[in-house]
C-alpha cells in the first residue's frame, strides 16, 4: 500500500478521519484552542502531484478538549476514535481489543457477544470505524489498479516528506467526490 505515515506512530496522540479533521479545527477555532490537527496518513498521486491525505492526528500528549474535569468541549464533534472508546478495533471474526479502563472490570475475559451488550452504541461505533478503514482501504487498490492513482514508488522517505509537504494537499474524501465515486453511506452521512 503506497500509504505512508508522516510521523511515528509515538508522536501521535489522537487519530482522525479527514472530515472529523475539519470539523474539530472549525470547533477549536470556536473555543480558542490550539488543537494543533496535522495530516497522518498520505499518499503522492504523480498524476496529480498532489498529496492525497488520507487521515490526520492532534500533536499533543494529551486531548486539548478536555478540560480540568476531563470532560470534553467538543463532545458532539468528537471523532469516532473518541465515540468508540475504550475498544480499540473490532473484526467480524475476532473478539474486540478492549483499552484498559478503570470503568470496565474484566474486559479481557467478556466474550464478543457480552462486549457487545455490554457496550451497546460504543460498539456499533467501533465497527463503523473499522468498516471505513476497510473501505478506504480497498478504494485505494482499486484507484491503484485502474490507475486513477498513480504513487511514487522506491523513493527515499525524506525525499518523498519533502516533495509531499510541498505539494497542494487535498483530504480523500474531497478526492472521492471530486472524481465521482460512489462512497458509503456512513461517510457521506458523516462527511456531509
Amino acid at each position: 500500500m503506497p500509504i505512508i505515515q508522516l510521523v511515528p506512530v509515538e508522536q501521535m496522540s489522537l487519530s482522525m478521519w479527514d472530515w472529523e479533521a475539519k470539523r474539530l479545527s472549525k470547533k477549536a477555532k470556536e473555543l480558542g484552542i490550539n488543537a494543533d490537527i496535522k495530516p497522518f496518513r498520505a499518499l503522492y498521486d504523480l498524476n496529480t502531484n498532489k498529496t492525497i491525505v488520507m487521515s490526520y492526528y492532534m500533536d499533543h500528549d494529551s486531548c486539548p478538549f478536555l478540560d480540568e474535569k476531563n470532560l470534553c468541549k467538543a463532545y458532539n464533534e468528537r471523532p469516532l476514535i473518541c465515540k468508540q472508546f475504550p475498544i480499540q478495533t473490532v473484526s467480524l471474526e475476532e473478539k474486540p481489543t478492549v483499552m484498559k479502563c478503570p470503568a470496565i472490570k474484566d474486559a479481557e475475559n467478556m466474550t464478543k457477544e457480552e462486549i457487545s451488550n455490554y457496550f451497546k452504541e460504543i460498539f456499533d461505533f467501533a465497527q463503523k470505524n473499522d468498516s471505513l478503514i476497510e473501505w478506504q482501504n480497498k478504494k485505494i487498490i482499486e484507484l491503484l489498479k485502474n490507475k486513477k492513482i498513480r504513487p511514487i514508488k522506491d523513493y527515499p522517505y525524506n525525499f518523498l516528506l519533502k516533495r509531499m509537504n510541498n505539494s497542494e494537499k487535498i483530504d480523500f474524501t474531497e478526492y472521492i467526490f471530486e472524481e465521482k465515486i460512489t462512497i458509503p453511506k456512513e461517510i457521506e452521512e458523516e462527511a456531509n
